[in-house]
């Protein structure tokens, strides 16, 4: 054989050798998630599955956030990432009706007439997804994240990672070796109803959710959006809605018993009662959580019930309609003051009302106070008394009335 053809077989055989030599191995990358509860929050743990020492880049589906992890000796790494909770809505224009629609002046959790959005768009402003005023968020954030749709990709109910492992290996002679591996993961992130007790925003994970707690006579919970044919239940009270919006309210009075009369009255440290909210969206499993309101948020539930004592009287749950015994302690509600000693609702044996009435024969709006003592439990009326004073130019003397309200408990 010619020697030129020794040569041109031998190049040959060498490109081969290096061609083949050169092509690196992809690395091994296997992942696994799931989420859990750490400190009140959704974290969702990636365990990855990897080389020894290489670093793990996952990039949420938008690709707007990155989380990163290095893998140990072993080749086992986890990626750990601390999953938004919605942001509460804007409170609704003081133009909406009491239960709203799904559009507006301001639209649903928007403006300018649109639906989750504004400019006329859906869940975003000026066409985009997601954007500006849009859903559950401001500022061109979805569900509050600075600015960025990307928060919206980790809401759920499936959450989707893409998770890349890379690697350059040095040589003596040319380039560095590219080697790479890629897997991602789907985890679905159950819906849930998140209550938050400092501003009483009601929202959900997973689920179209918002809303706002209200306390006064009743205990109400406002809902702006949820499913059709959703049902809520607070505290036994239900109600259902066909379209996005809801109102249900329970009887404050039902727990103003569970709590000590102290608390109601101080600012903090004070117990709470927990109210139970269930929702059940038209598909779906129901939803679970617990409305904690702390006891000095009753106030003005006390009082108002208390009013009603000319009724026919205002008893709690499973109380007898008589107590014996000199009373213990009147409630007056003109001051939503406590006389005398009373370490629960039920131990109030009397309620004091006051009245205005125009005064006869004065022409400058002048008024008398008249003051009603009831049993609380019967409405029986124990007590009445005008207060005046004897110049139309004078107002009655509320120190009269109050010392009058001290006498009726020792």
């Amino acid at each position: 054989m010619p020697r030129s053809v020794h040569l041109a077989l031998a190049v040959a055989l060498g490109s081969l050798a290096l061609t083949s030599g050169c092509k690196p191995k992809d690395i091994s990358l296997t992942a696994t998630g799931k989420i859990v509860q750490e400190g009140g929050k959704d974290v969702l743990l990636v365990d990855v599955v990897t080389e020894p020492r290489v670093e793990v880049r996952a990039n949420d589906s938008s690709y707007a956030q990155t989380f990163r992890a290095t893998a140990d000796e072993n080749g086992k790494a986890t990626v750990r990432v601390v999953l938004p909770d919605p942001t509460p809505p804007p409170k609704p224009n003081a133009g909406t009706g009491l239960l709203g629609s799904s559009s507006g002046s301001h639209g649903l959790y928007g403006s300018s007439g649109s639906t989750y959005g504004s400019s006329g768009s859906t869940y975003g402003s000026s066409g985009s997804a997601y954007g500006s005023s849009g859903l559950y968020g401001s500022s061109g954030s979805t569900y509050g994240s600075s600015g960025s749709s990307s928060s919206h990709a980790l809401m759920g109910p499936e959450i989707r990672l893409t998770l890349n492992v890379e690697q350059y290996q040095p040589r003596t002679v040319g380039r560095a070796r590219y080697r790479h591996g890629t897997t991602s993961v789907v985890v679905q992130r159950p819906a849930a109803i998140r209550y938050d007790t400092v501003t009483r925003a009601i929202t959900c994970v997973g689920k179209p959710c918002a809303g706002t707690v209200s306390v006064a006579s009743t205990i109400r919970a406002d809902f702006s959006d949820v499913e059709p044919s959703t049902i809520v239940d607070l505290g036994g009270a239900r109600a259902r809605t066909v379209t996005r919006t809801l109102a249900v309210s329970v009887d404050a009075a039902k727990y103003l018993d569970k709590v000590p009369l102290a608390d109601i009255f101080q600012e903090y440290p004070v117990s709470s009662v927990d109210i139970p909210l269930r929702i059940e969206p038209g598909g779906g499993p129901a939803l679970e959580t617990k409305v904690n309101l702390p006891a000095n948020q009753l106030r003005p539930a006390l009082t108002a019930a208390l009013a009603q004592v000319a009724k026919g009287g205002v008893r709690f749950p499973d109380e007898p309609a008589a107590a014996g015994g000199p009373p213990r302690a009147l409630f007056y509600t003109t001051r939503a003051q406590l006389v005398g000693e009373a370490k629960q609702a039920h131990e109030i044996d009397l309620v004091a009302v006051r009245t205005d009435r125009d005064r006869p024969g004065c022409t400058d709006g002048a008024s008398d106070a008249v003051l009603t003592v009831y049993e609380r439990r019967t409405g029986k009326v124990v007590s009445t008394k005008a207060f005046t004073a004897g110049m139309c130019s004078l107002d009655y003397d509320e120190k009269a009335i109050d010392d009058h309200v001290h006498t009726f408990v020792k």
